[in-house]
């Protein structure tokens, strides 16, 4: 998912992500089973993660966008609904996975250990959720939409027993049943399963506005505030912290994000060969591993503003964050070509180029901080007053 990404927008090409979806494709059926795919294929590891497996559907959501590449997301849709299939012989009666087998991977922290996934592991049905949403919109299948909707109002509580009590409280790793067989949260809890819950939409930063304003203070690389809660067990990089990062993005926290991928790539680039690490610390794992690479892609996408091509719709969203910024430049490539970004700005006046193939339209966000400044200049055309707004919200 992640590495994927960053091959579509630095190279414009989906030819790595394509071979790993192949060899599901094409060459591997021992998925068949139990459910989940290998987490590495082909390999001699051939441990089932349920949780990864779910991560795939999400990235074959992804790359149909980037490649628009229907004959692939058809020729894994068995493979994907009787994966999706295989799963429900562990929903208990409330539509929650309960007692997974294999590898509950979560993310490299105390967040793996069975004290934070069993029975009942939210981040493990957070991706649940998620991987229902994605086979539902790349199959048009309204039941899975309608299942993985349910699954994130059962974790949410709905007024129910499993619900939170206080509107601050943190989103609990792991929910058991009681005396009376009902389920209820266990005060166990992790920073990965914080993100978890906010990045795969079973919460927002509206419907628990406190919580996540709690986390976004008092937890990351580089926390404001002192944590005020010692049972939150930190996360690592792979994956939890880099979840983090994508759930600041999507909720807009565009100071924090910088602020907290520099501390965290700067301190593995001044210490390091010049690739970036598996774990925070270095101890053990890889200094040169995959989807760390990712973080380029928020450094294009949501500093510099230049987003992937969506090539089913042959769209390019230009939304620029300069967090106080005053110039960025970058390139990426499309399926027919590059497409270049560059912008200035001072106190007086913006200037923004952007150069892409013919055929692709140009989706404009510019930022509010923008409107004040007297002059703006795209393309070389002075843009007037009324002419912004279409910039501005498109």
């Amino acid at each position: 998912l992640w590495s994927g990404r960053t091959e579509k927008l630095l190279f414009g090409d989906t030819a790595v992500n394509r071979a790993m979806l192949c060899n599901y494709a094409d060459r591997w059926t021992q998925y068949r089973a139990e459910p989940g795919f290998a987490c590495c294929y082909p390999s001699d590891l051939e441990a089932k993660m349920p949780t990864w497996s779910l991560f795939f559907i999400l990235q074959l959501e992804e790359y149909w966008s980037m490649s628009n590449d229907r004959p692939m997301v058809d020729a894994l849709r068995e493979h994907v609904l009787t994966f999706l299939q295989n799963l429900t012989a562990y929903e208990n009666a409330e539509g929650l996975l309960e007692n997974l087998p294999g590898w509950l991977f979560v993310d490299w922290s105390w967040a793996n250990d069975a004290s934070h996934l069993q029975p009942v592991s939210t981040a493990a049905n957070a991706m649940y959720a998620a991987g229902l949403a994605a086979a539902a919109r790349l199959y048009s299948l309204e039941p899975l939409a309608e299942k993985a909707e349910a699954v994130r109002a059962r974790l949410r509580g709905d007024g129910r027993p499993a619900a939170r009590r206080e509107t601050d409280a943190f989103f609990p790793d792991v929910l058991d049943r009681d005396a009376q067989g009902a389920l209820q949260p266990c005060p166990v809890y992790s920073e990965a399963g914080q993100y978890y819950a906010y990045w795969t939409g079973v919460e927002t930063p509206q419907t628990s506005p406190q919580l996540f304003e709690r986390i976004v203070e008092e937890y990351g690389v580089c926390p404001s505030r002192r944590p005020s809660d010692p049972r939150v067990t930190p996360a690592d990089v792979f994956i939890g912290l880099y979840i983090r990062l994508d759930m600041l993005s999507r909720a807009g926290c565009y100071h924090e994000l910088r602020q907290e991928l520099t501390a965290l790539t700067g301190a593995m680039l001044d210490r390091g060969p010049g690739t970036l690490w598996e774990l925070q610390g270095g101890r053990g794992g890889s200094r040169c591993h995959g989807f760390t690479s990712h973080a380029g892609v928020w450094l294009l996408r949501d500093f510099l503003g230049l987003h992937p091509a969506d090539e089913r719709s042959r769209e390019i969203r230009i939304a620029p964050h300069p967090d106080g910024l005053r110039w960025a430049q970058g390139s990426a490539w499309t399926n027919d070509g590059p497409v270049f970004l560059e912008w200035y700005t001072d106190r007086q006046q913006v200037r923004l180029n952007v150069r892409a193939p013919e055929g692709y339209r140009l989706l404009w966000r510019l930022p509010e901080e923008w409107r004040s400044r007297p002059e703006w200049i795209i393309n070389g055309a002075v843009v007037t007053a009324q002419q912004r707004e279409r910039y501005l919200a498109d």
